[in-house]
């Protein structure tokens, strides 16, 4: 199982159907926080909707930025999940120094 944050991002997208196409399970996370930004024509609403028609994804609509409330959710979803992809929030990753969980974290590059 797969977790993904951000999965109805430009990133999190692509690597949501990257997995599902691999036949894994994915939980996605997003509270499509671009719909308070942009409105309701810059929701990402539609890309949700596209990945929930796949019948190993969830959709879970959690602010990550809640750090607390984000690890509780993570240590009881640990055992479950094979990989972690994360981006680029490094500093969740405190509460899981010592997890048997593959992390795939992307930082964004300075030009």
């Amino acid at each position: 199982m797969i977790l993904v944050t951000g999965s109805t991002g430009l990133i999190g997208y692509a690597a949501s159907q990257h997995y599902l196409d691999k036949k894994e399970t994915v939980i996605g996370i997003d509270n499509d926080l671009r719909s308070y930004f942009f409105g309701k024509k810059g929701s990402n609403k539609w890309k949700a909707s596209i990945l929930k028609k796949n019948k190993n994804y969830k959709h879970l609509s959690i602010d990550i930025r809640n750090k607390k409330k984000f690890l509780k959710f993570l240590k009881n979803m640990e055992k479950k999940l094979d990989l972690l992809f994360i981006q680029p929030l490094n500093h969740l990753m405190i509460g899981l120094r010592k997890s048997h969980l593959q992390i795939l974290m992307l930082m964004p590059m300075a030009l």
